[in-house]
């Protein structure tokens, strides 16, 4: 279980925890998990964590888009989805610098 916890790139702190939930859950779901990544899975909730921050202090503040980007830190490529997330509900919003 440490090896396959460790091939999908668990950090080692956590993986006691982890295979102990696995060993309550049972041995099948454990090899159910390919081509997982914790950390990708990470990254990718953490970027969906600010575009959300993003609309709402778009929506909140008036500020433009840049500035919400620039202020969370948010790389350039994602201006997209924070602005189809801003479109979709309707929020008026304004590019800028």
């Amino acid at each position: 279980m440490t090896v396959l916890l460790t091939k999908i790139n668990v950090q080692k702190e956590e993986i006691e925890g982890i295979v102990g939930k696995i060993e309550e859950r049972g041995i099948k779901e454990m090899f159910a998990i390919e081509n997982y990544d914790v950390q990708e899975t990470r990254r990718v909730a953490k970027i969906e964590g600010k575009i959300e921050a993003a609309v709402k202090i778009i929506e909140s503040l008036k500020i433009t888009v840049s500035e919400a980007m620039r202020i969370l830190e948010l790389p350039r490529p994602e201006q997209e989805k924070v602005v189809k997330e801003l479109e979709k509900r309707n929020i008026p919003y304004v590019i800028g610098q």
